[in-house]
């Protein structure tokens, strides 16, 4: 976690906290970034109480046959089995997730994975890290059809700063689903078709930047970490302001 005030705005929107809203859309920080000085949704991110999923991505999702839901923070557990003492710490050592899988909070790696879209998976450590500084990831199945990869990746160049496209090959995630993941909140598309987008994107436009820290802007737009670690792949299509 970085070491910095945790900016929280007001509710507006549906229960959805979000320092843009009635300005029409994001507003750009001293750097340019349109995401950088939106706030937290979450506020700290620690709660146990799952936070509101709101009007906005719940509507999008039920109209297009997804669902949206909101989790509580996970605590995570040891390689001894113990929770961790926050669902905001940093450790290197094996974490297990137990609210969520793919996980949407929870103790994490200290570097996050680089911004871009993926042909192989990212160990959730490092996703969760993503989280946290307010990015959205989509993970996609090892079903899902190759057109409707491709959809996605569309999606993804046209609008690139804090997202991640990410195969998910593990035993519990659904071959032919996609699930978008932000911090204590999911949406899950079963099976996904390339016409879901649209709620993809709402969900993204409603909590992209909004996690318990700002997101890594201060420099212009979605920032890497500038760390690598043995088991943390690079993006097959990096994003190019990163």
């Amino acid at each position: 976690m970085m070491k910095r005030a945790i900016a929280v705005a007001t509710l507006c929107v549906a229960g959805v906290t979000v320092a843009s809203c009635g300005s029409g859309g994001p507003t750009p920080d001293s750097s340019g970034d349109p995401y950088a000085g939106r706030g937290s949704s979450v506020g700290d991110g620690l709660a146990t109480t799952p936070p509101d999923v709101g009007e906005a991505a719940t509507t999008a999702a039920e109209k297009a046959g997804c669902a949206a839901k909101a989790w509580p923070a996970d605590l995570g557990a040891k390689s001894d089995g113990s929770p961790f003492d926050s669902a905001r710490t940093h450790d290197e050592g094996t974490i297990t997730y137990g609210v969520s899988l793919p996980p949407t909070s929870g103790p994490h790696s200290g570097i996050w994975a680089n911004w871009g879209f993926y042909d192989q998976p990212i160990p959730a450590a490092h996703q969760v890290h993503n989280l946290e500084h307010g990015g959205v990831i989509i993970h996609y199945g090892s079903a899902v059809r190759a057109a409707d990869i491709d959809a996605l990746k569309t999606f993804w160049r046209d609008s690139p700063a804090y997202v991640i496209v990410v195969p998910d090959t593990s035993t519990s995630f659904p071959k032919t689903g996609v699930v978008v993941t932000s911090w204590q909140r999911w949406m899950v598309c079963k099976p996904f078709k390339a016409s879901q987008i649209p709620a993809i994107k709402t969900y993204r436009d409603t909590f992209r930047g909004t996690g318990p820290e700002n997101v890594e802007g201060e420099v212009g737009f979605s920032r890497n970490s500038g760390n690598n670690a043995p088991n943390l792949p690079k993006p097959a299509l990096p994003d190019p302001k990163a």
